[in-house]
């Protein structure tokens, strides 16, 4: 019986994955292939996590990838770990936003309403919350979205709506409001924090 194959030791892997990024940004197929089989199971995970069925995951995969290939050039990496992986996040995270409001003008079309741009939104697979609010009514995500606009100021819930539901540039945003981007990155992760542990706590039955 043959041995379990070894892992590589951490200072090759690092040279295994420099190689990669270097062949894909040399426009190699074979690096970009190693890319996509690396790291394509766990872009397709984060969308089955948003609730995508297989067949929308996979297309969801395929305009990360797209996009992906489109922006390679302008990635820098971090030195810490981990920094591809978040970038690749911040890329399928935008996507989903893309696919949930395109839903929502769908149904929107045919007379109905949706709330999954708002699950979306506060669904995030890094966090361990995938499955917040899923199960949850329209009736439930509504009396959720009302208590957290009173509990937050009218500045931040502007900023969270414009950004997240309306799909405005953090810059836009900024500019409309006089502010710089930072205090719309922090608005808008406050309201998100807020939504996320209203949510738990109204579904759980607090």
């Amino acid at each position: 019986m043959s041995e379990p194959k070894k892992p590589l030791p951490a200072d090759e892997s690092s040279v295994t994955s420099l190689s990669m990024l270097k062949g894909v940004w040399a426009k190699n197929p074979t690096a970009w292939d190693l890319l996509v089989t690396k790291y394509g199971i766990t872009v397709y995970s984060w969308c089955r996590q948003r609730g995508l069925g297989e067949h929308d995951a996979q297309d969801v995969c395929q305009e990360v990838f797209a996009s992906v290939a489109r922006k390679f050039d302008e990635y820098q990496q971090k030195t810490q770990s981990g920094g591809l992986k978040n970038w690749l996040y911040v890329i399928t995270r935008n996507k989903l936003t893309d696919y949930w409001r395109l839903n929502q003008r769908r149904e929107q079309a045919r007379g109905g309403s949706s709330w999954q741009v708002f699950l979306g939104c506060i669904a995030d697979p890094l966090e361990g919350s995938s499955a917040i609010g899923l199960g949850a009514t329209n009736g439930q995500l509504a009396k959720i979205v009302d208590r957290v606009r009173c509990e937050s100021s009218d500045q931040d819930w502007q900023i969270f709506s414009r950004t997240v539901i309306h799909g405005e540039t953090a810059q836009e945003v900024a500019r409309a409001h006089g502010v710089n981007v930072n205090v719309v990155y922090l608005a808008k992760s406050r309201v998100l924090k807020r939504l996320r542990e209203t949510c738990k706590v109204l579904l759980s039955g607090g």
